[in-house]
């Protein structure tokens, strides 16, 4: 491992200085713009996303969620302190954890590069800025290209190999660049060609980082940093699980189209994940360049890959019963019920428990078999020392379930006998 003066990331004091002070400005007027467009967010009304002229965002609470939830019954004042609280809270994560890689990694560039990540993340999706627009995009875009380049540089902050630093530089600027392109017509549509190009682009760029990612993890990178890149990718995993909630409130459940589903799907579904999930990124990326317990990452990522299938099964589930339950109380009553929001909601709780555990085995059988089989023999090996009495058999039988569980060179079992205190007449 190398240690903080030979460590090829670390900057030369002047470098570390200027460096450090670019931090503080960036990440100082990130925060700046993010708790300003908070507190105007608090204070401006909802807006009313059914109306043509009125472009809200898919995952946009709007007045008409809020009036039919009045009419479903539903506790309005926690829905809002909820809608505004979770992204909050996830934003204020970003900004604590990266203060603490700044802080205690304050020469590391790669470090200086990936606190500056988490906090100018935080101008994502900003509001009532007023004529700071285009300096929030600015700080946005920057904040996207430190997060399309982790993949190639981290944790010795180079490319291997270094072919890949001539295929990325392009694909990074232009992924970026299109991000500061106008768009008078709103958001992308699947029909525009540009749709499909920068699609095509990010798809690139997605295999790219896989492959440079195994390459390092298997030709390159030491035990500690393969520790590191494991974090790392949990983290990116963990909020992939997001990907799914956001893409049901894009194109099936969006605020121009306000319902009971859609209120449901939005408070229990969307919001929970979005926090978990930002939360958990940054997290990751604090364990990996803090490198703090990072041997425990292995059952951090069987346990990404668990919970990223439940959500996603319970996800489906949810939004499927919500729709029959609603389409039977109006076949019934002729008008929605919020009842079948509760009835969901009980049934998903239900299911949680059996659904994780059946999902626990069936990935641990099918990705992580090397684990698995071991946790089983030592279940079983359990078991056997209630019902066996021979020294010898156990003997045995521990000597087998070590060598298949640990694979060591040699194993020896030292048995101690029972000491006897013998009595002088």
């Amino acid at each position: 491992m190398n240690t903080p003066e030979s460590s090829p990331t670390t900057l030369p004091p002047h470098l570390s200085r200027i460096a450090q002070w670019i931090w503080i400005m960036l990440s100082g007027t990130a925060v700046f713009f993010f708790l300003l467009s908070s507190v105007a967010t608090w204070q401006a009304p909802l807006a009313m996303c059914t109306q043509v002229e009125v472009a809200c965002s898919p995952w946009s609470l709007g007045q008409e969620d809020v009036t039919l939830a009045y009419e479903l019954g539903l506790p309005v004042p926690l829905m809002l302190a909820a809608y505004y609280a979770i992204p909050f809270v996830a934003k204020v994560g970003f900004i604590l954890i990266g203060l603490l890689i700044f802080w205690r990694k304050p020469t590391d560039w790669v470090a200086l590069l990936m606190s500056l990540c988490l906090t100018l993340l935080t101008t994502e999706g900003l509001e009532h800025v007023g004529r700071f627009g285009p300096l929030v995009k600015v700080l946005y875009v920057i904040s996207t290209w430190l997060y399309t380049l982790l993949p190639f540089v981290f944790p010795h902050g180079r490319f291997a190999p270094r072919w890949v630093g001539w295929v990325a530089h392009p694909l990074l600027l232009i992924i970026n660049a299109s991000e500061l392109l106008p768009n008078p017509d709103g958001d992308l549509q699947i029909s525009d060609p540009a749709f499909w190009v920068i699609g095509g682009i990010i798809i690139l760029w997605l295999g790219l980082s896989l492959f440079t990612v195994i390459y390092r993890y298997t030709r390159v990178a030491n035990m500690l940093e393969k520790q590191q890149i494991k974090w790392v990718m949990a983290g990116i995993l963990g909020w992939s699980v997001f990907l799914v909630p956001t893409a049901v409130q894009a194109t099936i459940l969006p605020a121009s189209q306000p319902s009971a589903v859609r209120l449901a799907f939005f408070n229990f579904v969307y919001l929970p994940t979005y926090l978990v999930s930002y939360l958990f990124i940054s997290g990751a990326i604090a364990f990996a360049i803090l490198r703090y317990r990072l041997w425990d990452i292995d059952i951090i990522i069987r346990r990404t890959v668990q919970y990223s299938l439940v959500t996603a099964v319970l996800a489906a589930v949810y939004l499927g019963s919500v729709v029959v339950l609603q389409q039977l109380f109006v076949w019934l009553t002729g008008s929605e019920s919020a009842v079948a929001i509760v009835l969901s909601t009980l049934a998903i709780a239900a299911l949680f428990t059996p659904l994780r555990q059946r999902v626990q085995t069936s990935v641990d059988r099918r990705f992580f078999r090397p684990r698995y089989d071991p946790a089983q023999v030592l279940a079983t090996f359990v078991q056997t020392t209630k019902e066996e009495t021979d020294v010898v058999q156990l003997t045995a039988e521990l000597q087998q379930i070590i060598q298949h569980t640990l694979q060591p060179d040699q194993v020896t079992i030292w048995l101690t006998p029972p000491t006897t205190t013998n009595k002088q007449p």
